[in-house]
């Protein structure tokens, strides 16, 4: 028998959970007596034989026929891709309605630059993506709710044949992740020849790309090759013209405090006066207990911030990049060798190095020495500290440079509420975070023939992804603090107004160190390098997965065919992450130590899969059934069965119901910290004591100021969690070019990991109990200032969802060619989040922004007409997507809802060189629609200003992007 590794679509399903024993009693016969061979298989004609044996998606069974309509798949193929002027896995995501909650435009953390798939918004750990059927692996990084991934971005887009997106559960047959679905990427393993492609997109930013595939036969096998290189450039904020509107543009008429990219904590900075207590510690100046207010610096409008009330506030518009500039070198090899007719020998291995190139400005200080505030102390001999309170009542009164009197002027300590650069700092001043993922993944495995009618596959897979950081703009709190101190470094407005400016001040009159170098107002880097440090971080992930199966299509129970497999699988995750060396002993930015995560996860299974067919090949019954076993984290038992019944050639019916779960990941296992800004509900004397007041209502009144944090989730406790889930589908064929097909699913997903309680909450609650700071989760400074809030990941949430998936395509012969209209449409009808007690409440259509899970818009739907006619073909793809509410801020209004069109042209010739070629042009979002906005402003006294501006989860940003593109095949 040849045997063949060569995949198509499957459709094959998941399932709801009904009882164990009733499935082991539906399974177990299967295994015992189907043992023959069937009238079928002995009765297979010359043609029949040259059929390959394959897996296909959603299955482990290996078989000659191929039973179409069994599970909701949904198939990409390399031809669809490239249509769609896709230069990078990211750019399939769009043609997907169940995907959301996926990645599309990430800033600012470390998910930027990466893509995932997100079936049915259910978080990134609960979509598997798999190569050939087989575990992809995990990416170095997950996000706040600590959900892991794979990233697709690591793949050459000139590999992928197909994806095939199945839309139903699958932890049956593939274990942990797979509870909304399974992405199957399927390569090109048997291409003969060598292929060139590569092209050009100009939107918000540029990119470019070229990439080649290559098959050499062998001997006695095949060997294929794969590569890609893509690179494009950053956007800033600013790049956007509906942006900085939405943000309420400060050089306009509108009010910077009523935008979303501003800052109280500028530079130039604010100022209050300050004192040195009896203790050496220094403190705000009091009158009579009052803190007077902060005062902006006289130079605030003239050294590039906002004054509003008593603050200079900071526009950070482009502090940060929207898009950062990427650099991707992506490799993937596969080779099949045939010792003999018995054995087939497979290997593959796959390399990317990845570069992300954030922009970091004038990053904060979160912390600072003058006591129960994140200000920094300013001395009264500093050199350009001109800053007097003439009548003693602490309220400050800043001396112009040229009208300072040495000996009459008497300077005063003052706190210094700010940042430590600013306007040098914006734009392309700034400085990078690179970011650098290298990732490999190496996979062998061999198929042999283990009796007639069994074939044995058996594989290991090892996948290693590391994260390097390194960023400037880290500062060393104790080096600034001390800068400031001795006169080296000029936090005042003057170091960018006048830096020319020598300081008025003299030793004699204004008691200036008479050992400090006078230099001018203008920092240098000289100055800067005394506290700038390159933040260092690293995380490694790897996976093992070692499995085997064997599967048999000619066996037979009660005179129906069967086909089989069983198997088992050892599967090894680890986590690693390395802090920046200052952070782990809290000299950075804040002054709370970082600690190294570490998390380990084992697990072991059994499977058994079966399959017959009944009433003369009408009906197909699947039955599945495994059991994976966790060292830390408990045992599941999982069962499946699906049913398939055509009742003639036009007409289908598909059911599915079983259960999935999902381990908790190795990010929740091993905690997850963050950096939050909090309101404190307790206000601080200068002896450290706090106090908080409670109206009768339960309202926090009176509240402390803001603070950045660390907060710290614990997740040592954790327990897989479960889904139920559900599948009715119909399948139509009511002309022989052309098809629909509609899916009802449910599903039901109890013990989901989610943070047990807000850190917000954890504060408020401190208040509220008995008005003492003294809740043990909640650490603080001597002062009484907040830096670490902990709490948990807990197994306490539910979710209940259900909707509708719609599938259609029509081809019409006509005189001028062949016109194909097509329809892929996901109606969202319920989407219930609930607690441990059990209340439910109701998310469908909600940005779910307080919470792990994606975006819920109802509806989502593609239009597409295509027509060809060769050597050309259009096509024209109308995409939508719902309103749906936006719940940071309830009473704002929704996000409105989204229409684009995109258009392609392509046209396939044979020149030059008698090569076959295809040109490819067209725009992505052709009438250049701007995303839908998040609510941005004030209303009454309430001002809410949600950053970015955007749903990144949902809507591109790029704006209209042109294309053109090559496929060249010798």
């Amino acid at each position: 028998m040849n045997l063949s590794r060569k995949q198509r679509p499957d459709e094959s399903s998941s399932v709801f959970r009904s009882r164990f024993i009733a499935s082991l009693s539906l399974t177990l016969p299967l295994v015992l007596f189907a043992t023959q061979p069937s009238v079928a298989q002995d009765q297979t004609t010359e043609n029949d034989s040259v059929i390959e044996e394959i897996v296909v998606v959603g299955s482990l069974i290996k078989r000659q026929v191929v039973y179409e309509g069994r599970a909701p798949v949904q198939t990409l193929d390399s031809d669809l891709v490239q249509a769609s002027g896709a230069s990078q896995p990211v750019d399939v995501l769009k043609s997907l309605t169940a995907n959301t909650g996926s990645y599309l435009a990430t800033q600012q953390n470390y998910l930027q630059g990466s893509s995932q798939f997100n079936l049915r918004g259910l978080g990134l750990s609960s979509t598997l993506t798999l190569i050939n059927g087989r575990r992809a692996g995990l990416a170095p990084v997950a996000n706040d709710a600590g959900h892991g991934f794979f990233d697709i971005n690591t793949l050459p887009i000139a590999m992928i044949e197909r994806i095939e997106i199945l839309r139903d559960g699958a932890s049956t047959t593939y274990g942990s992740q797979a509870v909304a679905g399974v992405a199957n990427i399927v390569t090109r393993n048997g291409f003969d020849g060598v292929e060139f492609v590569g092209g050009f997109r100009s939107s918000s930013n540029t990119a470019y790309d070229l990439g080649f595939a290559s098959g050499f036969n062998l001997p006695r096998g095949h060997l294929n090759a794969y590569g890609s290189w893509y690179r494009q450039d950053e956007n800033f904020r600013s790049d956007f013209d509906w942006m900085i509107p939405r943000a309420v543009d400060p050089n306009g008429d509108g009010d910077i405090v009523d935008g979303s990219f501003d800052s109280g904590r500028g530079s130039p900075g604010s100022f209050r006066r300050a004192m040195i207590g009896p203790d050496s510690r220094y403190y705000p100046f009091r009158i009579d207990g009052v803190i007077p207010p902060y005062v902006p610096d006289p130079d605030c409008e003239a050294g590039g911030g906002y004054p509003s009330g008593p603050l200079c506030r900071m526009d950070f518009t482009d502090q940060r990049t929207m898009i950062a500039a990427e650099h991707r070198a992506q490799l993937f090899s596969e080779v099949e060798y045939s010792l003999n007719e018995d054995v087939n020998l497979f290997a593959e291995i796959g390399f990317s190095a990845n570069e992300i190139v954030d922009r970091v400005g004038n990053m904060r200080l979160f912390s600072g020495n003058v006591v129960g505030t994140n200000a920094i102390f300013v001395p009264a001999n500093h050199p350009f500290n001109l800053w007097t309170d003439p009548d003693g009542d602490g309220i400050l009164t800043a001396i112009a440079p040229e009208d300072w009197i040495p000996g009459h002027h008497q300077s005063v300590p003052v706190s210094y509420f700010g940042r430590p650069l600013g306007r040098e700092a914006f734009g392309n001043k700034a400085g990078n975070e690179w970011r650098r993922f290298r990732n490999l993944r190496i996979l062998v495995g061999t198929e042999f023939i283990l009796s007639p009618d069994w074939i044995g596959s058996f594989h290991l897979v090892r996948s290693n992804s590391e994260l390097e950081v390194q960023a400037e703009r880290h500062w060393e709190a104790d080096a600034f603090e001390r800068a400031v101190a001795n006169g080296s470094w000029n936090p005042f407005g003057t170091r960018l107004t006048s830096p020319n400016l020598i300081t008025p001040k003299t030793v004699l009159d204004d008691g200036l160190d008479p050992d400090l170098e006078v230099k001018l107002a203008g920092n240098d880097l000289e100055a800067r390098r005394l506290f700038e440090r390159i933040r260092t971080e690293n995380s490694k992930s790897s996976m093992d997965v070692a499995e085997f199966v064997a599967s048999s299509d000619s066996l037979e129970l009660s005179n129906h065919p069967v086909s089989m497999a069983v198997g088992m699988q050892f599967r090894r995750l680890d986590y690693s992450r390395q802090p920046d060396p200052l952070n782990a002993i809290a000299a950075g930015p804040q002054d709370v130590e970082d600690f190294p995560a570490a998390s380990k996860q084992q697990a072991f299974a059994i499977f058994t899969e079966g399959l017959t067919t009944f009433l003369d090949d009408r009906a197909e019954l699947q039955l599945a059934l495994r059991h994976e076993r966790y060292k830390l984290a408990g045992n599941t038992t999982d069962p499946k069965i699906s049913f398939l019944f055509r009742s003639s050639d036009l007409f289908s019916l598909r059911a599915s119901y079983g259960s999935s779960f999902q381990a908790p990941t190795l990010f929740q296992t091993a905690g997850n910290t963050l950096a939050r800004t909090l309101t404190d509900p307790f206000l601080f004397d200068t002896s450290g004591v706090g106090r908080c007041t409670v109206d009768a209502d339960g309202t926090i009144t009176n509240r402390g100021d803001n603070f950045s944090a660390y907060t710290v989730l614990d997740g040592s406790t954790l327990q897989p969690q479960t889904a139920q889930l559900v599948n009715f589908g119909a399948l139509f064929h009511p002309r022989h070019n052309a098809d629909v097909s509609v899916d009802f699913w449910v599903i039901h997903y109890a013990d989901v990991i989610a943070q047990g309680r807000s850190f917000q909450a954890i504060l408020e609650d401190d208040c509220r109990d008995d008005g003492i700071p003294n809740d043990p989760r909640v650490l603080r400074e001597v002062s009484g200032q907040i830096t670490q809030v902990r709490t948990s990941y807990e197994n306490i949430a539910v979710v209940r969802t259900n909707g509708l998936d719609l599938n259609a395509h029509w081809d019409l012969e006509t005189d001028i060619g062949v016109v194909r209209l097509g329809a892929d449409a996901t109606l969202m009808t319920r989407f219930d989040i609930g607690n441990e007690d059990g209340a439910l409440s109701d998310h469908l259509g909600n940005r779910n922004d307080t919470n792990g899970f994606g975006p819920t818009p109802e509806l989502r739907f593609n239009l597409r007409v295509l027509w060809w006619r060769e050597p050309d073909e259009v096509k024209v793809t109308l995409r939508f997507i719902d309103s749906y509410k936006n719940d940071e801020i309830p009473t704002q209004p929704t996000i409105d809802s989204w229409l684009t069109l995109d258009f392609n042209f392509n046209r396939t010739f044979t020149w030059p060189f008698e090569a076959e070629s295809t040109v490819s042009v067209g725009a992505h979002n052709l009438l250049d629609s701007d995303p839908p906005p998040l609510p941005s402003g004030r209303s009454g006294d309430q001002r809410y200003n949600l950053r970015p501006g955007f749903d990144g989860f949902v809507h591109d940003i790029k704006g209209r992007a042109v294309y053109f593109r090559f496929r060249t095949r010798m």
